[in-house]
């Protein structure tokens, strides 16, 4: 029910509706998940590839949530003497419709795709030109989504 709950709130946005939801959680979340929710879970090996990694499909009133094992929330910091692992129990639900591909912007300049001319050494005998783009991706999903954390099993 809470699982549940925090789904709603993170989903549910009346501006914005989205059907294409991404849940990125470590090996505690996604076993506690596995183990609540076996009647419930589908494996979907063919239609959420695009993401490279393993997803299994949770259905949701709100629809199907692909939930991915992130394994970045497992890693131990450099220099710790425990085991233990503040990231374990985390799980960022996501709108991945939400990304979007930009270019960068320097003091009102637009850093879109140029050609550079005349980049080779001084003392070179050679011509040689550069093609630069300078991007990023940008997340505009904030009024949705979720961070669950303290998730033990």
């Amino acid at each position: 029910a809470n699982f549940d709950t925090a789904l709603k709130t993170g989903m549910v946005r009346t501006n914005r509706p989205s059907t294409n939801w991404a849940f990125f959680c470590s090996a505690t979340v996604y076993n506690a998940i596995n183990n609540f929710a076996k009647d419930r879970m589908e494996t979907v090996p063919g239609s959420y590839e695009n993401y490279g990694m393993h997803v299994k499909g949770y259905m949701t009133p709100f629809g199907t949530l692909k939930i991915i094992y992130e394994p970045w929330f497992n890693t131990v910091g450099a220099g710790s003497t425990t085991t233990y692992d503040l990231c374990s129990g985390i799980g960022v639900l996501m709108d991945m419709d939400q990304f979007e591909f930009v270019y960068l912007n320097g003091n009102g300049v637009n850093r879109n795709t140029q050609v550079l001319t005349n980049r080779q050494a001084n003392d070179a005998d050679t011509y040689q030109e550069e093609t630069l783009t300078e991007w990023g991706i940008r997340y505009n999903g904030w009024d949705g989504g979720y961070v669950l954390y303290g998730i033990t099993g």
